[in-house]
């Protein structure tokens, strides 16, 4: 009878998000949305900053997109009445909040245009400001229930911001394995774009440039490795886009490494570019659950990644390399070894692709996802 119930249900989401640059969070949002409309929820993003792909992407499949154009701090008032304008108009079920500056705008102004039902949608446990910090534990009261992609990141909201675990449920990312089943007319064209033979092994990751990625490591580790395997053919594809670009940028030109390293930029076709590299890299320093690592899985892509808790709970020793985080000589070691083991690298991806056919399977999380919003 619940089951039926919630199939009739026609709920109406406000979903606010601070951007829908291509990212690990918005591109779950695009995999998600059209499926809970499926589901009998109907949807509606706020994107408080600039434009993006992902929100392109979300007209296209039918989701309005309403974009606030949020500028600089004197344009907190205005973008809030706006957003609060749009609440008492359309008047929807529930607000469901992403990332951490739309997470706390879109509780409070819910709460003043009389929503109820406010989710908060956690993706990661850094705060970049003690005063963001304390705004989040401050209005914690406003947010009915919350969601976690990781069991780590449950405990780290009881532990740090002292929610109670009654209050919390856990929705891990899901992926639809069959986008990153690419041919091998793909990866050459893939390659080719990028000027990279067939001969060459290709280091890769994909990560927003900004702080905590990992991405002066992985340089430094990769620039070693360089300088002492002179006979082997290396390069090193870095996608994505953020404020630490030309910080990158400068350390790969003074490393003299140019010709081996591609900053591409900003990028959406992420199963073209991971059919183009050999050995997926993400030395990150935090995570909340990577999506990327999950496209790097059902890619069936070598693994080094990081051993924080987060990449621990998605991975094992049988399914990915760790090494410690900013830790260089672990990471050009891990890096060499795959290099030198391409028979070591073809099994570890094999665990994991198992494994992630097995455990991230994108319907599950939606189901969950729907059942919450249906019955919170």
């Amino acid at each position: 009878m619940l089951e039926k119930m919630l199939q009739d249900t026609n709920i109406r989401v406000a979903h606010v998000i601070t951007g829908l640059d291509v990212g690990g969070t918005e591109r779950s949002l695009l995999s998600m949305l059209p499926r809970l409309e499926e589901r009998g929820i109907t949807n509606c993003v706020y994107c408080v900053v600039g434009h993006g792909a992902i929100g392109e992407a979300l007209v296209k499949k039918g989701i309005p997109v309403i974009y606030l154009d949020f500028k600089n701090v004197f344009d907190v008032f205005r973008i809030s009445y706006i957003f609060w304008l749009e609440l008492r108009k359309n008047k929807p079920d529930l607000v469901v909040t992403y990332l951490i500056h739309a997470d706390l705008f879109g509780r409070i102004v819910g709460c003043l245009a009389g929503v109820e039902k406010i989710i908060s949608f956690k993706r990661g446990s850094l705060l970049q400001w003690g005063f963001l910090n304390y705004l989040e534990r401050a209005t914690g009261w406003l947010v009915t229930r919350y969601i976690t992609v990781s069991v780590e990141l449950k405990s780290f909201l009881i532990e740090n911001n002292h929610v109670t675990p009654e209050k919390i449920d856990v929705v891990r990312n899901g992926i639809e394995m069959k986008l990153y089943d690419v041919s091998q007319e793909a990866r050459i064209q893939s390659r080719r774009e990028f000027s990279i033979d067939s001969g060459v092994t290709v280091f890769g990751v994909i990560a927003k440039l900004r702080k905590g990625k990992g991405h002066g490591e992985l340089i430094e580790a990769f620039s070693g490795l360089l300088n002492e395997l002179r006979n082997k053919k290396i390069k090193l594809l870095i996608v994505g886009d953020g404020e630490e670009k030309e910080k990158i940028e400068k350390q790969v030109h003074d490393a003299k490494i140019d010709a081996e390293v591609v900053i591409t930029g900003r990028r959406d076709d992420v199963p073209a570019l991971l059919a183009a590299i050999d050995i997926f890299v993400l030395p990150t320093e935090y995570e909340g659950m990577s999506v990327a690592l999950l496209e790097a899985m059902a890619a069936k892509k070598p693994i080094i990644t990081t051993s924080i808790e987060a990449n621990m709970e998605m991975l094992d020793s049988a399914s990915a390399i760790f090494v410690e985080p900013r830790n260089v000589a672990d990471l050009k070691s891990a890096m060499e070894r795959l290099l030198k083991d391409s028979d070591y690298g073809d099994r570890v991806a094999l665990n994991a692709y198992k494994y992630c056919l097995e455990n991230y399977s994108l319907e599950k999380s939606v189901e969950r996802f729907a059942k919450i919003i249906k019955t919170v």
